[in-house]
């Protein structure tokens, strides 16, 4: 069994964040990756979104309480 890269699963899991990864794709992640390499890239993924979101509001609420 050949294991993935840590780009294809990057790459899989950013796919499945914006929900267009294909059947085949997805099939192809249960059969070659590991478990825990998916949900290490997750919960990576989710903590740099969240991260960004936080960050964003609030640059956006320092230039709301300067004007």
């Amino acid at each position: 069994m050949q294991k993935q890269g840590i780009g294809a699963v990057v790459a899989s899991v950013l796919s499945a964040f914006l929900g267009v990864q294909s059947k085949k794709k997805y099939e192809e992640d249960f059969t070659k990756g590991r478990a825990r390499d998916y949900i290490i890239v997750g919960l990576l993924g989710t903590i740099l979104f969240i991260g960004t979101l936080v960050m964003i509001v609030n640059v956006v609420l320092h230039f709301a309480h300067q004007g």
